[in-house]
């Protein structure tokens, strides 16, 4: 990684609490230097490795994976070590933040006395029944109890973007 980029680092990690200030500052940071196109995936292809453009790709991919792993926090590096991609990655967190973004919806909805997603909610991932019980947990019990299953929810998403099954009968 050259000076001016490991020197201009963004210097926010990411935390359960800030990934949408993160991702904007870390989608121009890459814009800046060039790289999002790898984010976007448009260069996801490796070259051969006899290719002469191997290098320079590997290179790239290295520097932004290095870039995630320094500006996130230690609980989070899992989910981007494995990502073979800089895409890989940044879905990988995406993800886990998409789950947080639902419930905190559904928490302010339930304060009113609409049933229905917000048409921005992509839920389609999560089960309806376990989206019911969140919100009847949200209105009915207190804050403790619907953070405990904000955290259920996480980990099952998690689980479930990782190739593992996990039982959510009793919330059902």
């Amino acid at each position: 990684m050259d000076r001016s980029m490991a020197s201009s680092l963004p210097t926010e990690k990411l935390d359960r609490t800030n990934y949408a200030s993160w991702s904007y500052k870390m989608h121009q940071y890459l814009l800046g230097h060039g790289y999002w196109s790898y984010v976007e995936g448009a260069n996801d292809a490796a070259p051969e490795s006899t290719h002469r453009d191997f290098p320079a790709w590997e290179q790239s991919v290295s520097r932004i994976l290095y870039c995630f792993a320094s500006c996130v926090g230690e609980q989070l590096l899992s989910y981007i070590r494995d990502a073979q991609t800089p895409k890989g990655a940044w879905e990988n967190l995406k993800k886990i933040f998409a789950a947080n973004t639902i419930a905190k919806k559904l928490w302010q909805q339930g304060s009113s006395r609409s049933t229905r997603l917000s048409s921005t909610t992509n839920a389609s991932s999560i089960p309806l029944a376990l989206l019911k019980t969140l919100r009847n947990y949200a209105k009915n019990c207190k804050f403790f109890f619907f953070f405990l299953l904000l955290f259920t929810l996480t980990l099952w998403n998690q689980c479930k973007d990782i190739g593992r099954s996990i039982v959510l009968s009793f919330l059902m």
